[in-house]
């Protein structure tokens, strides 16, 4: 892990400019380009074919080590000393308040010699400036609203605090007094100590900070009152920011003079409740006054913000396909994967689509540290990777994983090294391969059909739309296309719609509403409904997406289930064993069932490298119920799972008992399944992510290729009849 590396975009054209990050301990490195021409086979032995094009890129760089800024915070641009008294008002809700470290929650001033800090040490507030400090009695309650107000008099402060919500007032009002300096310098940082002399956020807040405002001269008591009910109209407002405004934005607004707009840097949360979130509404779509506040952690990080030491440019004659920049010492060497689309309408008969927005939300996740030994009866080893980065929290986290405060990551981006995309990195939970390092048996696949094909990925789907797919006679997913945008589920129903044909050679794909920043496509954001498989629930009222204003959630409840896109939807998970299919009638006569020739075996996909078999880990089925189309060929159906396979959490609104594998084979299966389109399109669907690995068994001859290949063909020419 000491080559560490990312790309400033992995998803590229020919021509295109590459600039890549670098990070190591060696020193001198050796980069090259290559294109990965296949899977690593056995994850237990791995080995891929690679072509060097050292036309490319062939040189020798010289790399150090470069420190990764970890925290979210903002600053506000706000000349200070003010020449008379002032008075500062905000308010802020503390998520984790008891660590023993200082939490600044703003900080006015530029160095420690002239500022005046609001911070909380041990569950203590405290207003510390350079000529004294006032401690407030009471410790503060986590998660609770605190409306301050601080009066400077020439050096010295009155400090006013009040508990704004909760019926029970454990903290109630405190107030003292004394000697503290005034602040001087060009601003107010939230959530970190001042970053003059540091460049990177420390002493970071974890929690909410709403609404500040800097108000002329000192108050008496009526108006301090007023001031912390919110009822200022009448008060000589020097600067207010209000930051339920731009919320897809880092701009946190000036409504009194737009040269005091400050920003947000880092990751920190928008669209989040305020301190009179009423609950009436549970969107700032409905009720923006509500949201006016900014969620900071000291753990965030999405972008490590590297210096690029690495830039070249693609050839404009370069194929679609998947390439790498291999990074080499004495020591050791890593591959960083690339993402070439074709740069116009293509000759290519295929497309494979790289779930890459999947890769982000699970990216730099750690499996292993969930209990699931619900869900599989093997140990979980946890891996290298995830050991390594266990020790280094500063790489961020995945959307599966909560901040420090215990509050969930709801952003994720590849502007820093992410572990587990690479062509051999291997789940835990799985012991073998998962989402990228599986997705390459399926190029592999693809390498071996004869087929001429394209690969894009989510980006540019969610960019370019149907425009994308309509030159392509098929499309083909990659094996767990799990997070993806509305405009990429219009884009594939309109391909479809058109004539196009699609095979879904994955597992609970088309499930999470998922949203991309149009300004920083790097970037991801998932606000998971209180439904679905997952691993924390939004807060309260934060289901909305702010990039796109989408509710988050499964898109099954927004009218976009899988089943209607692609035929079946998720039913079951377990990291147990994978059982193969069972062929049905529909493979032994009917249209389909030319695919199924000489072919004598009942069972399909008994092996696998991915938990032994093609059906396991997530899976689909058929279900008119759910949106399936009634006039389907079901080919083959797997069933037999053992009971850590349970139903799927939103198909069973009650808690009953015996929902496992066992006892319920009629709705925790997977199918294969066929159907046509009105005007030429057709879908083929296997619903399951584990069918990769098993396409790939004893050097993909086995049954599963070929039926898989004979599918790609008549997809690609002419349907059966």
């Amino acid at each position: 892990m000491q080559i560490q590396a990312y790309f400033e975009n992995w998803a590229l054209a020919p021509g295109d400019k590459v600039q890549m990050a670098i990070s190591s301990s060696f020193g001198r490195l050796d980069a090259k380009f290559q294109r990965i021409l296949s899977s690593s086979g056995d994850p237990q032995y791995p080995s891929d074919k690679r072509q060097d094009l050292l036309d490319v890129l062939d040189t020798f760089l010289d790399v150090v080590e470069q420190r990764t800024s970890v925290g979210s915070y903002g600053y506000l641009p706000f000349p200070l000393p003010l020449a008379e008294e002032f008075t500062f008002h905000c308010r802020f809700m503390p998520t984790n308040s008891t660590l023993s470290t200082p939490q600044v929650i703003c900080s006015m001033g530029d160095s420690e010699e002239n500022s005046l800090v609001l911070q909380i040490i041990g569950g203590a507030l405290q207003l510390k400036g350079s000529k004294g400090l006032l401690q407030l009695g009471q410790k503060l309650i986590d998660k609770e609203w605190y409306s301050v107000v601080i009066e400077i008099r020439q050096d010295d402060a009155v400090f006013d605090v009040r508990q704004s919500t909760s019926i029970q007032k454990t903290f109630g009002n405190q107030r003292t007094s004394g000697l503290v300096g005034k602040p001087a310098g060009s601003g107010v940082w939230l959530a970190t100590a001042p970053l003059v002399t540091q460049v990177f956020p420390h002493q970071c807040f974890n929690g909410k900070i709403e609404n500040p405002k800097f108000i002329h001269g000192s108050q008496n008591p009526e108006t301090l009152e007023l001031i912390h009910v919110g009822a200022h109209f009448n008060l000589n407002i020097l600067a207010e920011w209000d930051f339920s405004q731009l919320l897809k934005s880092n701009e946190l607004m000036c409504i009194t003079l737009s040269e005091y707009s400050g920003k947000v840097l880092n990751g920190a949360e928008r669209g989040v409740t305020g301190h009179n979130w009423s609950g009436k509404y549970d969107s700032f779509l409905t009720a923006p006054e509500e949201y006016g506040a900014v969620y900071f952690h000291d753990d965030e990080m999405l972008d490590s913000n590297w210096d690029y030491n690495l830039t070249f440019n693609l050839p404009s004659d370069l194929e679609s396909g998947l390439y790498c920049v291999t990074l080499s010492s004495k020591e050791s060497s890593s591959s960083f994967p690339i993402f070439v689309r074709s740069l116009k309408k293509s000759r290519a008969q295929a497309l494979l689509l790289f779930p890459t927005f999947t890769y982000l939300t699970y990216a730099n996740g750690l499996p292993a540290l969930f209990d699931v030994s619900l869900l599989t009866e093997r140990k979980i080893v946890i891996t290298e990777n995830e050991r390594f980065l266990l020790e280094h929290p500063e790489l961020g986290r995945s959307c599966y994983d909560s901040h420090s405060d215990g509050s969930p990551v709801r952003y994720s981006s590849n502007h820093r090294p992410i572990f587990n995309v690479m062509p051999s990195a291997t789940n835990s939970l799985l012991g073998s391969v998962r989402h990228f390092a599986a997705d390459l048996y399926l190029l592999d696949w693809l390498m071996r059909s004869g087929i001429a094909f394209d690969i894009a990925t989510d980006e540019d789907l969610h960019r370019e739309g149907i425009e994308l797919l309509e030159s392509y006679k098929t499309v083909i997913t990659g094996s767990h296309p799990e997070y993806v945008t509305r405009q990429e589920i219009v884009a594939i129903e309109s391909y479809l719609s058109n004539g196009g044909r699609v095979m879904y050679l994955g597992g609970n794909g088309f499930y999470w509403v998922t949203s991309t920043d149009e300004d920083r496509p790097w970037i991801v954001e998932v606000r998971r409904d209180n439904s679905g498989t997952r691993t924390w629930d939004s807060p309260l009222g934060e289901r909305t997406h702010v990039f796109d204003n989408e509710i988050g959630g499964l898109w099954r409840f927004r009218g976009k289930s899988p089943h209607r896109t692609v035929g079946i939807g998720f039913s079951a998970e377990g990291f147990s064993g994978a059982q193969p299919y069972t062929r049905q009638d529909a493979s032994y006569s009917g249209p389909a069932s030319k695919w199924f020739d000489e072919i004598s075996s009942t069972q399909l996909g008994e092996q696998g490298y991915v938990l032994g078999g093609a059906a396991g880990d997530e899976i689909d089925r058929w279900d008119p119920n759910l949106g399936s189309p009634a006039d389907v060929q079901i080919l083959a159906s797997a069933t037999g799972f053992p009971n850590v396979y349970q139903i799927a959490t939103e198909d069973t609104p009650v808690v009953l008992p015996d929902q496992g594998g066992p006892f319920r084979p009629d709705r925790v299966r997977a199918d294969m399944i066929y159907y046509t389109i009105q005007g030429g399109g057709a879908v083929f669907s296997v619903g399951s992510i584990c069918y990769a690995g098993s396409l790939a068994w004893n050097n993909f001859e086995n049954d599963l290729s070929t039926i898989t290949t004979r599918v790609l063909k008549s997809f690609c020419t002419s349907l059966p009849e």
